[in-house]
């Protein structure tokens, strides 16, 4: 006898003559079906929450040949014990569901049972050597703002992880579901990795810029100087190179070793010297005398203390800048940290079995 009771994507087969399958009755009138081969199916795989992602699949038996007054069927629970596990999948369960189905062609009733697949990925290949890599890229990402401007190597670091992140990617692609429907979530958690980053070596070229800047170009603006100096110093718990110290004076000793003939000017008692309290250089009354020589050494007094005055002015330029480059610095690392960790958790955890993933993959291995 012919049953005609099949997967119902296999139809077509059954149409051109396959699937015939025997069936069996016992004493008690009882029927066994039990059909040769192996039904295959396609599935729409939505790859939304990959690799934290689950799948289910519809399988639907029917007859296409006798109605549910000829031919019922009665639903028993999908028997598993032939199943063999998988290292990518596991197989959450397989309910089913019987329905009978009136067409408007027809007043008898139509059976059909679908059984559905429920399978969840397994994610400890995924986190080892696509997630965990990308989060560690993300930290060295942090390092940046960690390193000194005056080795030379910060804007080399940065450019060394964008690279190895684009590089990581690249390798990656392959691994990832190929398709335009759906954004995996995975691609999103390296686009905005490798945007942090890319942000990360922009904001390491400011840094630069400020602790190098020119100190004969322009000043600092004055609400640069308050927003940074001393708002966000503040706040940072930042303080200046020497700010606790107070102010050394220029002594006049040793100035005899740098200019000779400041030796007769200060055996001269002729001549008043004063030590000023902003620049802490030394300031100088003129003699009464009209003496060439002596004319000739106030000039040069006069011409060292412009220079020191000079000197202390780009040295407070410099380092203002650098004390702003510092600042800048420490905010950037603060900044990025936590929206380092705060897309890692978001994006992560946004997965709907992104804790079933941890409690079963990676705690009990």
């Amino acid at each position: 006898m012919e049953t005609r009771v099949m997967l119902e994507e296999r139809r077509e087969e059954a149409q051109r003559g396959g699937g015939r399958e025997l069936a069996c009755w016992d004493s008690e009138e009882h029927r066994d079906w039990p059909p040769a081969g192996i039904f295959k199916s396609t599935c729409k795989i939505d790859v939304r929450w990959f690799p934290f992602d689950e799948q289910r699949c519809e399988l639907k038996f029917g007859s296409w040949v006798y109605n549910g007054w000829a031919l019922d069927l009665n639903m028993t629970e999908a028997d598993l014990s032939g199943y063999t596990p998988n290292g990518e999948w596991d197989l959450v369960e397989v309910p089913g569901i019987k329905t009978d189905r009136i067409y408007p062609c027809c007043p008898e009733p139509y059976p059909d049972i679908t059984y559905t697949v429920v399978m969840r990925r397994r994610t400890i290949y995924y986190g080892l050597n696509l997630l965990l890599p990308c989060i560690i890229i993300s930290i060295l990402a942090l390092l940046v703002f960690m390193l000194p401007a005056d080795s030379g190597e910060k804007i080399s670091l940065g450019i060394t992880v964008l690279l190895s992140l684009s590089v990581f990617m690249l390798l990656v692609a392959d691994t990832m579901p190929a398709t335009s429907d759906s954004v995996p979530l995975i691609a999103q958690y390296f686009a905005t990795t490798m945007v942090i980053v890319g942000l990360s070596v922009i904001a390491t070229v400011l840094v630069l810029q400020c602790h190098h800047h020119d100190p004969n170009g322009s000043k600092m603006p004055n609400w640069i100087r308050v927003f940074l100096l001393n708002w966000c110093a503040r706040f940072l718990w930042m303080k200046r190179p020497g700010e606790d110290k107070s102010g050394s004076s220029c002594p006049l000793k040793g100035m005899e070793t740098a200019h000779p003939t400041l030796g007769a000017y200060n055996n001269n008692p002729n001549f008043t010297a004063a030590t000023s309290p902003d620049s802490g250089v030394m300031s100088v009354k003129p003699p009464q005398s009209g003496d060439p020589e002596l004319n000739k050494i106030q000039d040069e007094l006069r011409y060292i203390t412009k220079r020191f005055r000079d000197n202390d002015e780009q040295g407070t330029v410099c380092n203002e800048w650098k004390f702003a480059a510092s600042v800048i610095d420490r905010l950037c690392l603060v900044a990025f940290s936590f929206v380092t960790i705060l897309c890692t958790i978001c994006i992560l955890m946004s997965a709907p079995k992104f804790a079933d993933a941890i409690s079963k993959d990676l705690v009990k291995n």
